[in-house]
């Protein structure tokens, strides 16, 4: 610091020189590690039987011999639960006739069983593990940590 006196000045008294500092501030950050966080996954997998009704369809299939003459073919026809489908052949004659050979009938019967299946079922579950160098920084503590994940 300078300072300066006047010389051409002059007192009676003797010059007291008061020094006036003055403070600056110098600010800097830097990153610090505090802690490391371990996320660990487990997948569970319970067995569990399901019994649950099923359907089946089975079908009779019975051919039944006609030998009918038939001026056209015969359509697909159900009576009931039976569908009969004719099967037609051409046979020559003097003079040329439809004539249905056979029918097949197609009876359907539905049945219902219970067919037991052993299956696996998932559940995956999350834990936390975190380590902090600082214990002052880690504000909740594991069980808590690991309450917040499953939520």
């Amino acid at each position: 610091m300078n300072s300066t006196v006047d010389e051409s000045i002059t007192c009676a008294a003797p010059l007291t020189v008061i020094p006036v500092i003055e403070e600056q501030l110098e600010i800097s950050k830097r990153v610090v590690e505090t802690g490391v966080v371990r996320i660990t996954k487990h997948v569970d997998e319970r067995r569990q039987i399901i019994d649950e009704p099923l359907t089946r369809d089975d079908v009779e299939v019975v051919r039944v011999r006609v030998d009918r003459v038939v001026d056209q073919p015969v359509a697909v026809r159900t009576e009931g639960d039976l569908t009969i489908i004719s099967v037609h052949e051409e046979v020559t004659l003097v003079t040329k006739q439809l004539v249905v050979t056979e029918e097949i009938h197609i009876r359907k019967k539905t049945s219902e069983f219970r067919l037991p299946i052993d299956v696996g079922l998932r559940r995956e579950s999350i834990s936390i593990e975190e380590t902090s160098s600082d214990a002052r920084l880690d504000s909740k503590s594991a069980s808590d940590r690991q309450l917040d994940a499953q939520r």
